[in-house]
């Protein structure tokens, strides 16, 4: 999808978690688009923060952040969004990487992965495809 549809669907999409409570990991490609996409934010209502631990006392709505925190950070019920899935940042290692942030804290074992992008990359859809049989062989294993 373009840039403008990318990012009303965004908002829609991020109204609706903040409506369910749902704190939100809003992965961006580049450190000089956190605040864009903060600022952007914060038109709509929707509270943020640029990488904080402030998200775990529900204080803010939504971090949006780079991929340092791709690893290391568990955030209970938390839902994963990625901004621009198409830049070459976005290997597909690094998105099962951020894919793993949710469904990491019972009761919630499951959680919303969205990528934004203009266009499939090869390693979007190797990492749908590796996701998809990982889950496969544990609900097998289950």
């Amino acid at each position: 999808m373009g840039n403008f549809m990318m990012l009303c669907h965004l908002v829609y999409q991020l109204k609706k978690y903040q409506k369910d409570k749902k704190p939100v990991f809003l992965f961006v490609p580049r450190i000089e688009m956190t605040r864009q996409v903060q600022k952007f934010l914060k038109f709509f209502s929707i509270k943020s923060h640029c990488a904080t631990s402030m998200i775990k006392s529900h204080e803010i709505d939504v971090i949006v952040c780079t991929t340092v925190l791709e690893r290391g950070m568990t955030v209970e019920n938390v839902q994963v969004i990625i901004l621009h899935g198409e830049h070459p940042l976005f290997d597909k290692e690094t998105l099962i990487q951020i894919a793993g942030r949710t469904g990491r804290k019972v009761p919630y074992t499951n959680g919303d992965i969205i990528i934004y992008t203009n266009r499939q990359t090869k390693a979007i859809k190797e990492c749908i495809k590796d996701l998809q049989q990982s889950n496969a062989l544990s609900a097998i294993k289950s």
